[in-house]
């Protein structure tokens, strides 16, 4: 059985992002497609968070000088604000 506030976070997502991660059959959850690309970005995402703590960290004991950014993707003019989630 599944937490009402696990059904609570799922409604909210949907309702402020129009996009549904996870669909439910009978006792199972299972990612829908874009919930399956979701999870790809996000993983990458927290990848290349440590990557670039790892930089600094070897940067500060004077390993790394270089102070190349991570980006690898284009940036979205439409994303100013990641914290309204």
């Amino acid at each position: 059985m599944h937490s009402p506030l696990s059904h609570g976070k799922s409604a909210i997502w949907r309702k402020k992002k129009g996009v549904q991660l996870l669909d439910r059959f009978n006792n199972r959850v299972v990612l829908t497609e874009e919930g399956r690309l979701f999870l790809f970005d996000s993983k990458n995402l927290l990848a290349m968070c440590a990557e670039s703590v790892a930089t600094v960290q070897r940067m500060k004991r004077g390993e790394n000088s270089d102070l190349t950014p991570l980006v690898r993707y284009p940036r979205n003019p439409n994303v100013t604000n990641c914290t309204n989630w």
